[in-house]
Order: structure tokens, then sequence, then C-alpha cells
């Protein structure tokens, strides 16, 4: 509206006040209620979004990602707090398996390939009958350190028996600290495996880090930071 329009609407109010004030009342409210409604309608139609909540970064997480750039790239920001767990570990001749209770349905077979390569498996328990024929199909590559439990069914059902080649020592249980990325997670605790003796190396006090990074799904690559043994 221009200002010679405002004058002229000024001067009919102050003539008509009875006839005019009404109207412009009415014409004020309208337009608050339009703008209300253009604003209801918006929100309604795009919903702002939550904030993404803050996660804590595990310090020695913190720690080798700002030491590994391209493994914080390719991990990209986490998606949940860091956990304690408890896990098993078990080395092959030609890599080891893990399982974490923080992801109890999941075991990652991983191998000591150029690519490490890794591969996440439906963690299964069998029954009586179930087991006794794994049992069976097994008789052939019986080892004085035979795999147990979900372990036992992916080396056997999986064919990891071909792939991972036979367990050299017996599952270790661990407890460790996991935290999930939106490309992977990273896992403090487990220790180095020396295969010249067949022995876990003691934990140094620096704290290693399994990293599995997501390739595509269910697949990783893992590498391992830190010192190897106290």
């Amino acid at each position: 509206m221009e200002i010679d329009d405002l004058q002229k609407l000024w001067s009919r109010v102050r003539r008509e006040p009875r006839r005019v004030l009404p109207w412009l009342v009415l014409a004020v409210v309208l337009g608050l209620a339009a703008s209300l409604l253009n604003e209801g309608v918006r929100r309604l139609v795009f919903p702002e979004k939550a904030p993404e909540p803050t996660r804590v970064l595990e310090a020695r997480f913190a720690q080798v990602l700002r030491e590994q750039t391209d493994l914080a790239e390719a991990l990209g920001l986490p998606v949940a707090d860091p956990v304690t767990c408890g896990a098993t570990v078990q080395p092959f001749e030609s890599g080891f398996m893990l399982w974490t209770s923080e992801q109890p349905d999941s075991l990652f077979a991983c191998t000591n390939n150029v690519e490490r390569s890794c591969q996440q498996y439906v963690h299964v328990s069998l029954s009586r009958a179930e087991q006794n024929a794994f049992d069976s199909q097994a008789a052939g590559v019986r080892t004085l350190f035979n795999p147990t439990g979900g372990f036992r069914t992916a080396w056997i059902h999986n064919g990891l028996n071909n792939t991972l080649g036979l367990p050299l020592v017996a599952e270790k249980g661990l407890q460790v600290v996991v935290q999930h990325f939106e490309r992977g997670f990273l896992v403090r605790d487990v220790p180095w495996f020396r295969r010249a003796d067949n022995q876990f190396l003691p934990l140094p006090d620096t704290q290693p880090v399994l990293s599995l990074q997501s390739t595509r799904t269910n697949r990783y690559s893992w590498s391992y930071h830190g010192k190897y043994g106290a």
C-alpha cells in the first residue's frame, strides 16, 4: 500500500470512525489468521527435524581417529555412544572370528588376505539334532581347538573351514568397548595374536583398537591400530 493510500485511509477513519474501524480491525484479524494458517500448513508439510543427539566419542577412539584421518573419513560420524560388553575371539590359520554381546545375533569372520576382508554372519543356535549333524560333518576337520557355538556353526555350515582354515587356539573371552559409526564400528582391547608362537600378547597401555569399516552390505575391511603388545 502506497503512502497516499494510507493517508486517505487515515483521513476517512477520522471522518467516519464508526463505519471504517470495524472493517479495518476485521482486515487486520483476517491477515493475522491467514499468516498463522500458512505457518501451520508449512510446519505440517515440512516438519522440522529433531536435532540429532550429540554422541560421546570414547577417548581412545578419538585419539585414533585424530591420527588416522582416512579411517575417520571412512567411518563417518558416531551413531551411538560407546558400550562396554563381552566378546569372544578365535584365531584361525587364515584369519579370526569375532563376536560381541553388543551384537549378539552377529559374528564376524575376518581373513588375513591383502584386502583384510570381513563378513558378517547371523549367529545361529542349533538344536541337539542339528549339532550332532554338524559334528558328523566336522569329523574330517576335527582339531584340538574346534570352534564351539555360533563359531562352530559358521565354520562348518558357511564353509569357513575352507576360508579361515583350522583354529590355532581355543576361543578367548574378553571385555571390550564398542562404538558404532555411520559406516562401521570400532572395538577396543582386542589383544593381538602372535602367530609365530600361537599366543595372545598382553594388552599394552595404549589400548589397541580394531576397526571394521563397511564396504557393502554385511561386508567390512578390518585394520588394527596401536601397539601389538605390552
